[in-house]
């Protein structure tokens, strides 16, 4: 025998709980439904999927000394996206790339980010393949 099917209030709650804040698992424990339930439902329902507000922080050993990154989630602008395409175009490589757009202000970013979003763009740098 099945599970008796949620009622609309209890879906209502669940999605806010959700945007409250709520994980996901603690929600669908509550409500004894699969883990991934609140989530998929709210997806339904027009709620942004969340993302972590991590930053992490890496040093590594470079040639001039320790070099630190500080990578955010925090989405690409328009502007570097568009800066980015600039500067493939213009003949740099991801690792100049990173470099230029984080002396132009924009989120320190490493040389993998560089080529994520270039093959998201459909752009290649010097010596590049074509995604």
């Amino acid at each position: 025998m099945s599970a008796p099917r949620l009622q609309e209030s209890d879906k209502a709650a669940m999605v806010a709980a959700y945007m409250a804040g709520e994980s996901s698992a603690r929600v669908a424990e509550r409500y004894g439904v699969d883990p991934t339930y609140p989530r998929i439902l709210a997806s339904r329902r027009g709620v942004a999927p969340r993302r972590p507000d991590i930053a992490i922080t890496m040093t590594r050993p470079g040639r001039l000394g320790a070099l630190t990154y500080t990578v955010s989630p925090s989405a690409w602008s328009q502007e570097e996206k568009v800066r980015l395409a600039e500067l493939a175009g213009q003949g740099a490589t991801a690792r100049q790339a990173a470099i230029a757009l984080a002396a132009e202000g924009f989120a320190p970013r490493t040389r993998n980010a560089m080529l994520g979003m270039a093959r998201q763009l459909g752009i290649a740098f010097v010596g590049g393949r074509r995604w």
